[in-house]
């Protein structure tokens, strides 16, 4: 199989790699070559994985919470609902 030395990688680049192939459980060796693959092939990939991340970072932001029929009772007999 064929070797590619790429130099002077810039540090940002080098970050959100690595970055990238911690989230994926990959070396960073997978990870540039699920990159370049991706690439190649014209995946989108990317654009799902960035539609998963503002989905993670949605429900994060949303207040998650459940309500007994118990506290649901005690509300409307109070009025807040």
């Amino acid at each position: 199989m064929p070797t590619i030395t790429v130099r002077n990688v810039p540090e940002a680049v080098h970050r959100h790699l690595k970055r990238r192939a911690k989230e994926h459980r990959r070396s960073l060796n997978q990870e540039v070559l699920r990159v370049l693959e991706e690439e190649v092939a014209g995946s989108s990939e990317s654009d799902r994985q960035a539609v998963r991340r503002a989905c993670r970072e949605e429900q994060e932001r949303t207040l998650s919470w459940a309500i007994t029929t118990r506290e649901m009772k005690r509300m409307m007999r109070e009025g807040l609902a």
